[in-house]
């Protein structure tokens, strides 16, 4: 009887020891993206852990910043969190041919959403080249040269490929005085 008095708490006490918990691990994936991007203006870092139906953890979303991904990764590998990688990194591969573009309007707002109602980020003058991270309907999420991240509508960007881009940077440029 004694045995089993002494028992019962030991049991408490093990049942009540959770292997790490999704908000827990939430948390730890937070912080980190916190760090690589303390402004989300000017990165992309959406990284989210959930359990799909059979209850196994899955990493969705996406970054531009492959450090950040190595990170994360390596946290739930210390955490020892087995899970499906669904986190991407941007560029998107369907853009590996034309992962650049030049402003060809005169000015050109970056929003917040790919929406024309939606919240001005920036904004980029005629000729500014942008990174081209993935698209969406007739809208192209990009970052400015001053690191800026937001959709541009595709009516208001050439797209080029890399070898064009760097034709253009080493061009001369005309300039007024």
């Amino acid at each position: 009887m004694k045995s089993l008095l002494l028992l019962v708490p030991v049991l408490f006490i093990v049942g009540c020891t959770h292997p790490v918990v999704q908000p827990d691990i939430q948390k730890g994936i937070d912080s980190i993206a916190s760090k690589w991007v303390p402004d989300i203006r000017e990165a992309i870092a959406d990284v989210t852990i959930g359990k799909n139906n059979e209850g196994l953890f899955v990493l969705t979303g996406e970054t531009s910043l492959p450090g950040l991904k190595d990170d994360v990764t390596a946290y739930l590998e210390n955490m020892k969190v087995k899970y499906t990688d669904n986190f991407n990194l941007l560029p998107d591969s369907s853009i590996n041919d034309k992962p650049w573009g030049l402003v060809s309007i005169s000015v050109a707002n970056v929003k917040a959403l790919p929406s024309y109602s939606s919240e001005l980020v920036s904004q980029a003058i005629m000729g500014t080249p942008v990174k081209i991270f993935k698209k969406k309907g007739g809208w192209l999420l990009v970052q400015t040269p001053d690191f800026y991240v937001g959709w541009v509508n595709d009516s208001g960007l050439q797209e080029v490929n890399n070898e064009e881009i760097e034709a253009w940077k080493n061009s001369k440029r005309l300039r007024s005085l």
